[in-house]
C-alpha cells in the first residue's frame, strides 16, 4: 500500500511539473494570441518570480483558454 501511494505522488508530481498542470492561463484577448515568449517578457517582470528563470518557455505552461 505505500509503494501505491509514493508510486502515485511520484506520478502526479511528475505531471505537474512536465505540463505546468496548475500555472494560471491566458485570457483570451488580443494581447495574449499569437505571442512568443518575448512577447511575454515584454509585459510581464519575472524578477519576483524564484519559479521562473529569464529563459523558460512561457507557453508551454501558460495556454490561453476559450469560451470563458
Amino acid at each position: 500500500m505505500k509503494s501505491v501511494f509514493l508510486l502515485l505522488l511520484l506520478f502526479l508530481s511528475a505531471c505537474t511539473i512536465r505540463m505546468g498542470a496548475f500555472a494560471p492561463r491566458r485570457p483570451d484577448i488580443v494581447e495574449h494570441r499569437d505571442v512568443s515568449r518575448d512577447d511575454c517578457l515584454g509585459c510581464h517582470d519575472l524578477s519576483g518570480r524564484p519559479d521562473h528563470k529569464p529563459d523558460d518557455d512561457c507557453l508551454r505552461c501558460h495556454h490561453l483558454i476559450k469560451g470563458v
